[in-house]
């Protein structure tokens, strides 16, 4: 599909083959995907990962923790200035199951962005010992659309 809609752009995944998965990483690359392999909360492996985009879209394990982690890593050291980062299937913040240790929906995305947004300061565990200053230099908006599902967050 990706291929297909942007046909001029390369497109790389990151995929974790530890739980088999539905497709394999030489499907992928038959189908011209650039494959990172490794878990998007392994942030030695996340800082591997030395390509800028222009975009960014986040749909891995879902589990609140990933999410974030993933977000800390990538949008700081991947995403280019003007860049787009997406992250979907927000909706399973409101769904114990995905929260993994969070018990508290402030340390969920949907939680942690809607903080920021409304208050330049992020209050989820896993923002802790980033400088909110920091963020508020590199963050140009935060969106939130489809019943608060999918957040997308510019940087300046």
């Amino acid at each position: 599909m990706w291929q297909k809609s942007y046909p001029p752009a390369e497109i790389h995944t990151i995929e974790n083959f530890y739980y088999g998965g539905c497709v394999s990483k030489k499907a992928l690359e038959q189908e011209g995907f650039i494959v990172h392999e490794g878990n998007q909360k392994d942030v030695k492996f996340l800082e591997t990962i030395g390509k800028k985009f222009d975009l960014i879209v986040e749909d891995g394990s879902h589990l609140v923790a990933d999410q974030q982690i993933t977000f800390i890593q990538l949008f700081k050291n991947n995403l280019n200035p003007g860049g787009l980062y997406v992250i979907e299937d927000v909706y399973s913040d409101n769904k114990h199951f995905w929260h993994g240790d969070v018990d508290d929906i402030k340390d969920t995305p949907l939680g942690a962005f809607t903080e920021f947004a409304n208050n330049h300061k992020f209050i989820s565990k896993f923002f802790e010992g980033e400088d909110p200053q920091e963020w508020a230099n590199i963050i140009n908006s935060i969106n939130f659309y489809i019943n608060n599902e999918i957040i997308f967050i510019s940087k300046k």
